[in-house]
């Protein structure tokens, strides 16, 4: 039988990936494929957000349609989860490839970051389609951060077009989830204290300055009625139990157990680890990470210079990783710090949970387990790096497999159909369409104190002609100087 080299076939090699691109969304989506929906934690107020036609989010707009427009809101929840999985294998796979330069990292750096468990928990256990949402955007941020602190062996670092990447990123990030952005808005800032010396590069000053501009006006309409909410103490501050958040987070088990199981309580302060949702990682990065500290324990890479500059940052990232995945759990003093003053506690208690900081912890450790991947396929061989790349896909694999199939076995079904949502959901606090912060609505504002939507509309238009005309002017400057 003649054998096909794949590296002399690029049109075999572009299938082979999509169809390995379409089998990490397959996998994901197996809860999806039963004729009803699993309920979860926040699912009534979002399914309340489809029916009712108050989708304030952008994101939920077009699904709020179709609802409206007399499709049956089962099917239309459902195709929503489908195109967050397939958005999420996309950008994954495209921002990791971006970053380490090689398809088959970026295609593990897919399948690790969308079979993660904490994900799957936010998709099916949880219902909270919001930081769902804002992690299928956090790698657009990463390969932005890459490229703003670490891209100088690409010819990227402090690009002067990397400021429009970064402003997408972060609007991305606030339409979908508003927690989820403040989180990376100081998870940025620590980067920025961390990479002090490129941070004070002049280019990189300039490209900041134009990324806080773009996304403040970009986002003009959002952040006028949320400053305007807290002007008028409406904002949802403090709004868990006694306003201390330490018990709401996770056990250290969480981040080493072999196999996550479904569950239904999300707050180990009522039950312990009876019934806990899965929030860790998963076992395949777990045990990426083993690895990456004993390459780093043994020194077997010292030496080699190649993507030095990229694997120093990956460096950084697991370390912010590292000390997130600590502030993530229940034993951090987080009620010792907001004990301290009332500037700690308003701080803290803004974070609303611990385990808000766990999408941050997803992100960098999947660039731990792309940066062990990309060493071991690059500088070890061939077979120690096909049988190491089997190994990750078997365990990512069987542990998916294992949770996908506890979520279908001990699920609670739900109808959406003809169902009566009631009673006001708290978790979703900081969800956009809760705040009631959108111009989207003309009827909401006749006879308020709000501000005529014309007004926001108006200003969200210049905003946007202003970036384009921002743009347009920075590439003009560009070509003029390459002339």
């Amino acid at each position: 039988m003649r054998k096909v080299n794949l590296q002399t076939k690029p049109e075999a090699q572009d299938k082979l990936f999509g169809l390995a691109l379409f089998f990490i969304f397959f996998i994901v989506s197996l809860p999806l494929m039963v004729n009803y929906c699993i309920d979860g934690t926040n699912l009534s107020f979002y399914l309340r957000v489809l029916k009712e036609g108050g989708a304030e989010n952008l994101f939920f707009l077009i699904p709020s349609l179709l609802v409206r427009a007399g499709i049956q809101g089962e099917s239309v929840y459902k195709l929503f989860l489908l195109l967050i999985n397939a958005a999420t294998t996309l950008i994954a796979y495209v921002c990791f490839r971006g970053i380490f330069g090689d398809k088959i990292v970026g295609l593990v750096g897919s399948m690790v970051y969308t079979w993660m468990p904490y994900r799957l928990n936010n998709l099916y256990s949880r219902g909270d389609l919001g930081e769902a949402l804002a992690m299928t955007f956090l790698p657009v941020l990463l390969i932005g951060w890459y490229r703003l602190f670490a891209g100088e062996e690409t010819g990227e670092e402090g690009g002067k077009k990397q400021w429009l990447l970064l402003t997408v990123g972060y609007s991305l990030l606030l339409q979908s989830y508003l927690l989820s952005f403040l989180t990376a808005a100081g998870f940025t800032l620590l980067l920025c204290l961390i990479q002090w010396k490129k941070t004070l590069k002049k280019q990189t000053i300039l490209t900041l300055l134009k990324t806080v501009l773009g996304v403040a006006v970009l986002n003009a309409w959002t952040a006028i009625l949320l400053l305007y909410r807290i002007r008028m103490s409406q904002f949802p501050f403090g709004t868990v139990g006694n306003g201390r958040i330490q018990s709401r987070g996770v056990y250290l088990s969480d981040f080493i157990q072999l196999f996550s199981r479904n569950g239904s309580v999300h707050d180990v302060a009522e039950e312990g680890m009876q019934q806990i949702q899965p929030f860790g990682p998963g076992f395949v990065v777990t045990f990426c990470c083993l690895i990456y500290l004993w390459l780093l324990f043994v020194g077997r890479y010292r030496n080699r210079d190649e993507k030095k500059t990229t694997l120093k940052f990956t460096a950084v990232l697991t370390g912010l990783g590292a000390v997130c995945a600590l502030m993530s759990l229940n034993s951090f003093p987080w009620d010792f710090l907001q004990g301290r003053n009332r500037l700690l506690y308003g701080l803290i208690v803004c974070l609303y949970e611990p385990t808000r900081l766990l999408p941050l912890v997803a992100v960098c450790l999947t660039a731990t387990a792309c940066a062990v991947v990309w060493q071991i396929k690059k500088w070890e061989s061939r077979d120690v790096s096909r049988w190491f790349l089997l190994a990750v896909a078997v365990i990512a694999l069987m542990t998916t497999q294992y949770l996908t199939g506890d979520i279908l076995r001990t699920g609670v079904p739900r109808n959406l159909n003809g169902t009566s949502f009631g009673g006001e959901v708290t978790e979703a606090e900081y969800q956009l369409e809760n705040l009631d912060i959108s111009p989207l609505d003309y009827a909401k504002y006749e006879g308020s104190r709000y501000p005529a939507p014309v007004v926001f509309y108006g200003a969200e238009a210049v905003s946007v002609a202003g970036i384009g005309i921002l743009a347009v002017l920075t590439g003009r400057k560009k070509r003029v100087e390459e002339v």
